[in-house]
């Protein structure tokens, strides 16, 4: 949960409207951060999949 929606909507929502909005950033985080920001939520986007494709691919069922 905290890798798939917390992180990402962190990165995707408060660094570029800091920016935007030009204010001080609180977590006082450098610029680049502003403008990396969707491409590190892209590569934990990426990592999420994989780990669901892992869990696709070694999932035993019960059985019935």
């Amino acid at each position: 949960m905290l890798f798939t929606i917390v992180v990402p909507a962190i990165f995707l929502s408060n660094h570029p409207a800091v920016y935007i909005l030009d204010k001080t950033d609180p977590l006082l985080a450098p610029a680049v951060v502003h403008f990396i920001a969707p491409l590190v939520a892209g590569i934990i986007l990426w990592l999420a999949l994989r780990f669901w494709k892992f869990g696709l691919n070694n999932h035993q069922s019960t059985g019935n």
